[in-house]
């Protein structure tokens, strides 16, 4: 874990001290709804002129805080925050996970990124970052903090700093290179194909015409790896390619029914809709009904 170098020098000089005795034990605080936290004999004092409740947090552990402000606008400010001096972007760590132990030792600073394990990067590109040189890093401009990470570009050799929270949203996508920023406009993107993309969503789709496409991979006759079903179906049955010219049809008219027994081939375009020795008895009695009703109204503008 990535500390901060005021941390360390605090962390030492507490060992030093409780190491030679300068530390009494523990001091209890009692909070409103009869928990007890425990805090160091230094802080004892000026914790105590606080009112102190409980707050669970959603993975269950309780936390000791105060409110301050105007009774309008009071916020709850955590006890372990208060006694680190915790600033904005930065979280308290409590070493043995225990939320009611708030003595200084069992304390630590930490920023919301948690570091990069090794496991986390791709095989082939983990040459490229040093796992052990994360640190973190203050921008200058916004005070903001960064887990920072060092970088090794495959390509050049160059050695630069990149962000944790960047090289993971790379991992993530697909997008990975291992490359320095000027060698990563000449290295194409690696996006992950079919399964192993992180937005897989099953290989089927459904147009907007109707239309089922499926995810062939490298089939030569696909858009961006999707290809018509219907169409799949029937090269499969053929075992071959079709050509441009050739259209497949649904005999049913029913676009999402890519069964073999509803599909035939055509040898150009064809019109939308189905034959008449292909549709069902009620389909037929609805089509004569209409007709019907259209022959009236034609009969009735011709004899006026």
């Amino acid at each position: 874990m990535a500390q901060f170098p005021q941390q360390e020098q605090r962390f030492a000089m507490y060992r030093a001290l409780f190491a030679f005795g300068g530390f009494n034990m523990a001091k209890i605080i009692p909070l409103i709804n009869g928990q007890i936290t425990q805090v160091d004999d230094a802080d004892y004092i000026w914790l105590s002129k606080y009112r102190w409740s409980i707050l669970e947090d959603r993975s269950g552990h309780l936390h000791p805080i105060t409110r301050q402000g105007p009774h309008e606008q009071r916020k709850a400010i955590r006890m372990s925050r208060m006694i680190m001096k915790a600033p904005n972007g930065l979280q308290i760590e409590h070493v043995d996970m225990d939320s009611l132990n708030n003595q200084r030792l069992n304390l630590r600073l930490r920023i919301r990124t948690k570091e990069l394990t090794e496991d986390e990067i791709p095989e082939n590109l983990r040459p490229a970052y040093n796992i052990s040189s994360q640190e973190i890093q203050i921008a200058p401009d916004t005070n903001r903090r960064f887990l920072i990470i060092e970088r090794t570009c495959l390509r050049c050799g160059k050695t630069e700093c990149a962000r944790v929270g960047d090289v993971r949203k790379g991992v993530h996508a697909g997008t990975l290179k291992g490359v320095c920023v000027v060698c990563a406009y000449h290295v194409p993107h690696p996006h992950a194909k079919g399964e192993a993309n992180w937005n897989w969503r099953g290989g089927r789709r459904t147009t907007e015409a109707g239309y089922v496409e499926i995810y062939c991979g490298e089939h030569p006759r696909t858009r961006r790896g999707y290809m018509f079903e219907h169409r799949f179906v029937m090269e499969q049955v053929l075992g071959r390619l079709l050509s441009k010219n050739e259209r497949v049809h649904h005999k049913n008219g029913i676009r999402t029914d890519n069964r073999i027994d509803n599909l035939e081939i055509w040898s150009k375009t064809h019109p939308y809709g189905m034959r008449h020795q292909d549709l069902t008895v009620h389909e037929l009695e609805e089509l004569i009904s209409s007709l019907q009703i259209l022959l009236r109204a034609k009969k009735r503008e011709v004899h006026g």
